[in-house]
């Protein structure tokens, strides 16, 4: 039994024994074909141009650019269908071969709508846990069709997608979750509670791997859907604790999602409801309590972050002490959840104006990446700069010091871990040039040249990355402009001051506009510096100069050319 696609017979000889369909096919999902003759596995209809719409993250670019050619020569598309199975017969893995199987089928389909005879010969063969059907095509070719049942190709998925996120193949790992969905819908139908689980894991993926809120709302909203329309729990108690696992992880990634795009109200009310259906499944006798207390510290640590956007710190608060002291009862004092957990408490006590407490935390959360992963990891990157902001945030010469020492770690560590060519390094970098400048306007009476021509060179050099990372006309390449424009106003030197402020000017303009805030702004800044003694001066001198020169009418036909 083919479980690639839809396909089930080709031409006239049918696999599965069921009748044929009236275009001559044979659906193994249950449904009727299209108009165009092709089986639509997602239950959506055709498109005008006559084929099937299959969300293109479970397809590849061959495939869809196989489908807008449909018109091409018959005996070209037989061709390519031809190496395409070849190539994928060639790789015997497991998981390989079951990504072929909605490309095969589609080809497949478009070959014989088109009227190529695919059915000449065929016979069935298994190699392990694969069954693949060979078809002899009409010009003497053979080709290997995958037939390999959908519970195994299920079991395939899962594991393929966790080897993935291993490998931090993110987008990979999403089109595996898509191909388990509709396996799940293969075989049990489009209202079982699998399916449900399908589209809720692929939400979270969807949050996970590459934060799409509206993608993530549409499968919860998707999942919820099927899980509220009647499921049956009466079967087992695991059963019914596998229906409200899925239950939970709907609600925490809507909630999730309406968080992201700000819709407070929404996202809170299906946090809680999430909470609610956790605490209910705890008291089922067959559920882990490891399972149970991670969910508790999913969901808390989702609530404290909405608190926390909402702008109600104390709630906030005590949402990431519950989710504290949960993570280091269940894990250690040297989790790695309790990075995340300090940094937020951290920024919550910078809002509630408690400084000393955020250092605290923030030095917490700064430790424990330093720990479980490594001095030059990401995650210290992050945590060593949220420590410096801290200690900036002091406006004392200690924190400033500091402050500095965290900041040319946190430097050398992004260079190492990032790239030298890369945002996180740009960003370090500005915030140790900040801190510079802002020590030289502090202490005026201390200013030395030499740290502010320091400053400068970094500045240049940030400039340089910023072409490579951002772009020459971008507004992090005018921000620069204007720092160095900054500088050169504090040490007077006010015509390189106005050719900096000008560059950053014309950049406004192209991106942002004239009327912007940043854009009015500069051009304050410009019109200032243009007031000063010694630039108002020079600019009365070239006005004389120019008032002075005589006429051109009098200056021009006085000699006549030497020819």
């Amino acid at each position: 039994m083919s479980t690639m696609g839809t396909l089930g017979t080709i031409d006239s000889v049918s696999v599965t024994g069921r009748p044929h369909t009236a275009s001559g096919y044979v659906d193994l999902a249950g449904r009727p074909p299209t108009a165009s003759g092709l089986i639509d596995l997602t239950g959506r209809p055709p498109t005008s141009s006559g084929f099937v719409d299959i969300p293109t993250g479970s397809l590849t670019q061959h495939q869809i650019y196989q489908q807008q050619q449909r018109e091409l020569d018959i005996d070209s598309l037989a061709k390519q269908f031809g190496s395409v199975v070849s190539l994928a017969t060639e790789r015997s893995d497991r998981a390989s071969l079951a990504t072929t199987d909605f490309l095969q089928d589609q080809e497949l389909a478009m070959l014989e709508a088109n009227g190529v005879d695919t059915d000449v010969e065929r016979r069935k063969t298994q190699r392990g846990s694969h069954k693949t059907l060979e078809v002899k095509l009409s010009d003497g070719s053979l080709a290997w069709v995958d037939a390999t049942p959908p519970d195994i190709l299920y079991e395939a998925s899962v594991d393929r997608e966790r080897e993935l996120m291993d490998r931090n193949k993110p987008d990979l790992a999403i089109n595996e979750l898509i191909k388990r969905l509709y396996l799940a819908r293969i075989m049990y139908g489009d209202s079982h509670w699998l399916v449900a689980q399908g589209h809720a894991s692929l939400a979270a993926g969807y949050m996970d791997y590459r934060n799409l809120a509206a993608q993530g709302q549409h499968h919860a909203e998707l999942a919820r859907n099927i899980l509220l329309s009647g499921v049956n729990q009466s079967e087992s108690s695991e059963h019914k604790s596998d229906i409200m696992g899925t239950l939970i992880c709907t609600y925490y990634n809507l909630g999730r999602a309406l968080m992201l795009q700000k819709k407070y109200g929404e996202a809170e009310r299906q946090l809680l409801k999430a909470e609610k259906v956790a605490d209910e499944r705890c008291r089922l006798c067959v559920v882990d309590p490891h399972e149970a207390g991670e969910w508790d510290v999913k969901i808390e640590t989702a609530l404290g972050k909405l608190c926390y956007l909402e702008g109600k710190y104390s709630l906030a608060e005590n949402c990431y002490n519950k989710a504290l002291e949960a993570v280091t009862k269940k894990d250690g004092p040297d989790s790695p959840l309790l990075v995340n957990i300090n940094q937020y408490l951290g920024r919550i006590h910078t809002k509630n104006g408690d400084r000393e407490r955020a250092i605290v935390s923030f030095l917490q959360a700064h430790s424990i990446a330093c720990a479980v992963y490594d001095k030059d990891a990401a995650e210290s990157v992050d945590s060593g700069l949220l420590v410096a902001r801290s200690y900036m945030a002091q406006n004392s010469p200690d924190g400033d010091s500091a402050a500095e020492t965290y900041l040319n770690d946190s430097l050398t560590a992004s260079k190492s871990s990032h790239g030298l060519y890369h945002a996180k390094t740009v960003e370090v970098w500005e915030d140790l040039i900040s801190l510079k400048s802002k020590t030289q306007r502090s202490v005026k009476a201390d200013v030395k040249e030499d740290r502010l021509e320091e400053a400068v060179a970094d500045i240049r050099e940030v400039l340089l990355l910023k072409d490579t990372v951002y772009g020459e006309y971008s507004i992090e390449t005018a921000k620069s402009y204007k720092q160095l424009g900054t500088i050169r106003l504090i040490q007077c030197k006010y015509d390189k001051c106005l050719k900096m402020l000008k560059k950053c000017l014309a950049i406004q303009k192209e991106v942002l506009g004239m009327s912007h805030k940043e854009t009015v702004s500069t051009q304050e800044t410009i019109d200032m510096v243009l007031k000063s003694p010694q630039l108002s001066a020079r600019a009365t001198n070239e006005k004389v100069t120019l008032n002075n020169r005589p006429n051109f009418r009098a200056t021009v036909g006085r000699s006549k050319p030497a020819w």
